[in-house]
């Protein structure tokens, strides 16, 4: 799993070093596995410009070639190009001679002037891919005409860009609540918290209001044992576009391709909460009705890929009354999937049991990183929080309207919270170190767990309740583990004495002779 280090600076106001961070989320358990800067050649990426294409011509000795003249703010450069997205008074990317330009897989090219086929190219035209901008590399970037653009003005500074550093996780199987860029934060925030108690948590405001009711919809939840949540809501007046660069780079930094706006989104608050979302075309959806649950009428699913499978009965759907719309937390089908056409969406967000979820997976031989997270559970708490923050990134950069009420059934018993008795002298007794009942505290309630200080005797100091987001914390010694990995282990003096115990009969050390040391 991939983080991003100004990703994580958007919830947490820290000024400490990329190399800090990185020990940090080793030490308390996200060991960090590979990190590095986005941008390898930082100061040659900056020395990129925007040119103007202000002629082409073909190469007179190579068919698939063109002669450009561009305007790079520094004179016309002449510069061959192979790429057929290019026309007259474009605005391009160009590398000027003396660039060196790393793509997106690390690999570097200095460029020079050279002939090519008998004709001097005096820079390069740049795609995405090549200067490590992005993953489009079927064409040159083309930079759309606005008030801003300038000839000569630096791609850095016009687009706006910022050095980042990414993590790779080695994201262990009980760690669910580090799903997102927000509980990783979390964690880093915890441990900031031991020297001065400064620093907070930045989770986005989804305070909104619902702007009409012209699409309604209904949804019958037929098994709330395998979906004890299910939330959705229709947005209408969508327009399917590329996302906004600020979007595509923060996808981009953690390796993810750019679709289109809508699955943008959904991606972007996968990895920033930790919950998946699926976005239907509205207007495929029968007689405006979902369903969700197992049933024996629908015997084919068709995967956005186009491949059909065979459904099983166990397997767990979002259907209307004729077909599936989704394999339930795995993958949405074809037949209501977003593409340039869509006009109204409807938006879900869910919970669904984990075990069903890997089972279906395995069954069907599909890993998604919307199973990855299902089979090993999400939190049932945030999945109206994630709905609503899709929302508003939605309306913001595609004009859609909120058109229909919440729609949010949830099985409370499922939400429940699990109370653990928690004893300082215990604890103390177990690390052979006093930590003061104040720094546990501090640093249980930074985590999201809630003290609970009613007591029922003397045996405990005070109760613990555990967020959902902690599947792995059901034990008072998890919660031991917990308090223990944001202190630091590095943190515990030695022991003066080390103690063992030695197993085996009487006769077993009848010649081993003990000498005191």
């Amino acid at each position: 799993m991939k983080i991003s280090y100004n990703w994580l600076r958007d919830y947490l106001d820290f000024d400490h070093s990329p190399d800090q961070i990185s020990n940090i989320l080793t030490n308390t358990g996200l060991e960090v596995e590979k990190h590095g800067p986005r941008f390898k050649n930082i100061d040659s990426f900056q020395s990129l410009v925007i040119g103007k294409i202000e002629s082409i011509q073909d190469h007179p000795n190579a068919d698939k070639l063109k002669v450009t003249k561009v305007d790079t703010g520094s004179g016309l450069k002449n510069i061959i190009c192979g790429a057929s997205n290019i026309k007259k008074n474009d605005f391009v990317a160009v590398a000027l001679c003396g660039t060196k330009i790393t793509n997106l897989d690390g690999v570097s090219l200095k460029i020079q002037k050279v002939k090519i086929r008998g004709e001097v190219s005096e820079g390069m035209i740049c795609s995405e891919h090549e200067i490590g901008l992005g993953f489009d590399n079927d064409g040159v970037i083309i930079f759309p005409e606005n008030q801003n653009l300038k000839i000569g003005l630096k791609i850095w500074d016009y687009l706006n860009l910022k050095q980042d550093y990414y993590y790779e996780i080695g994201l262990t199987p009980n760690r669910t609540d580090a799903f997102g860029h927000i509980g990783v934060a979390r964690d880093i925030k915890s441990v900031l918290n031991l020297s001065e108690r400064v620093y907070a948590l930045k989770k986005p405001n989804v305070e909104l209001k619902i702007d009409n009711e012209n699409l309604p919809f209904s949804v019958l939840i037929e098994d709330k044992k395998e979906c004890p949540r299910y939330c959705g809501v229709t947005l209408q007046g969508v327009k399917i576009e590329d996302s906004p660069n600020w979007l595509k780079q923060k996808l981009i930094s953690i390796g993810l391709k750019p679709i289109n706006n809508i699955v943008d989104v959904t991606n972007f608050v996968l990895f920033e909460t930790g919950s998946p979302l699926h976005a239907f075309d509205y207007d495929k959806i029968d007689s405006s009705s979902i369903f969700v649950g197992k049933q024996n009428k629908i015997k084919k699913f068709n995967k956005l890929t186009g491949e059909e499978i065979d459904l099983n009965q166990d397997d767990l759907l979002i259907h209307d009354r004729k077909k599936a719309l989704c394999l339930a937390g795995i993958m949405g089908g074809d037949s209501s999937s977003i593409s340039e056409e869509t006009k109204n969406i409807f938006l879900e967000s869910a919970f669904f049991s984990p075990t069903l979820i890997r089972k279906t997976s395995k069954r069907h031989n599909i890993s998604t990183d919307s199973s990855y997270r299902f089979e090993r559970g999400v939190d049932i708490d945030n999945c109206l929080y994630a709905l609503k923050r899709a929302c508003i990134l939605i309306k913001s950069i595609s004009g859609a309207r909120i058109s229909a009420n919440f729609f949010d059934s949830y099985n409370q018993e499922e939400g429940f919270l699990k109370q653990i008795s928690f004893s300082c002298e215990k604890f103390n007794k177990m690390t052979g170190f006093d930590i003061d009942q104040s720094v546990i505290r501090d640093i249980l309630i930074d985590l999201g767990f809630i003290i609970n200080d009613s007591k029922p005797n003397d045996r405990f100091d005070f109760f613990v309740k555990v967020p959902n987001y902690r599947f792995d914390v059901s034990r008072e010694i998890d919660v031991f583990e917990e308090v223990l990995r944001i202190y630091g282990y590095d943190n515990i003096p030695m022991s003066k004495n080390v103690s063992f115990s030695v197993m085996g009969n009487n006769d077993s050390f009848k010649d081993f002779d003990v000498k005191k040391i």
